[in-house]
């Protein structure tokens, strides 16, 4: 019966390899999203000798909640949320204001097509030049995307000019 060993053996190497394979991507996966939340608790917090631990674990798993959040709505990965999340920490924000940012940054990297650093310089300008609140900054991406939506600009051109554009604006204004 050489034949039934052979049939046995090969549907067990046939479902064995892929089950393999996802779990080292899957694994792979993991490890990239939680160095990106090691990078982050070691720049959150504005005083790191005094940061309380249970504040920045606390955060991490608000982050974390977010990326999946921000993955099931965008498509984005979650390492991805995770270190726009670790780089705003980075520049200074901290809690709702880091989550809102975050959140606000995916969206504007995802409705213009662009990536998340460009994404977020345009984010911390229109921050830094105007003062914006979360919702009047969630409602300039919104205009943005609808200037896009109705002319020939688009948001990449959009979101490079921000930068450039908004400190002179904000003089002006001023």
């Amino acid at each position: 019966f050489p034949s039934h060993d052979r049939s046995g053996r090969q549907p067990m190497v046939g479902l064995t390899l892929p089950i393999t394979m996802l779990g080292q991507a899957l694994v792979k996966t993991f490890t990239d999203a939680e160095s990106e939340l090691t990078r982050f608790a070691k720049v959150y917090g504005s005083d790191l000798v005094n940061q309380s631990y249970d504040a920045t674990e606390k955060m991490k798993e608000q982050v974390k909640g977010l990326s999946k959040t921000i993955a099931a709505e965008f498509g984005t990965a979650v390492k991805e949320t995770n270190a726009l999340a670790a780089d705003l920490a980075a520049a200074g924000y901290e809690g709702q204001k880091l989550l809102d940012m975050t959140y606000q940054t995916s969206r504007l990297a995802i409705l213009g097509e662009v990536d998340r650093q460009e994404a977020m310089k345009a984010t911390l300008s229109l921050q830094n030049a105007f003062n914006m609140s979360t919702q009047q900054l969630s409602d300039s991406i919104n205009f943005l995307n609808s200037v896009e939506n109705q002319t020939s600009t688009s948001l990449q051109d959009l979101i490079t000019a921000i930068p450039k554009t908004g400190p002179i604006i904000n003089s002006v204004l001023s």
